[in-house]
């Protein structure tokens, strides 16, 4: 599992794309499978994304991961952690990728 920092500014539209790589370096085609990231702060609600909402959508295995401003949108938390994971059909699941997840408290609020 890869370990990345990611951050956002509170009640922005922001996402991010990620490259799936096998231990060889080889693409691994993740278009069949579900992906689900979720991002859960000790306190506050869990923001889940999936390719099963639109909010995730895979090319082969590329991953573009969309979050909406209305999903932190006045959120009280600062950190969190965050991952990434894929389901098969057969129904097994790995984890891509995941770590800290920071949010940076905005001031301008509309």
């Amino acid at each position: 599992m890869e370990n990345i920092e990611l951050e956002t500014i509170r009640g922005d539209d922001d996402g991010w794309n990620f490259e799936v790589l096998g231990s060889g370096d080889e693409k691994i085609n993740l278009s069949e499978y579900r992906l689900d990231m979720w991002i859960k702060p000790k306190k506050g609600e869990v923001i889940k994304l999936s390719t099963d909402t639109g909010e995730i959508k895979v090319n082969e295995n590329q991953v573009l991961v969309t979050l909406s401003h209305d999903k932190t949108q006045g959120a009280k938390w600062e950190e969190a952690n965050w991952d990434l994971q894929y389901t098969t059909q057969e129904g097994i699941v790995r984890t891509i990728a995941g770590g800290v997840f920071s949010l940076i408290h905005d001031v301008t609020e509309v």
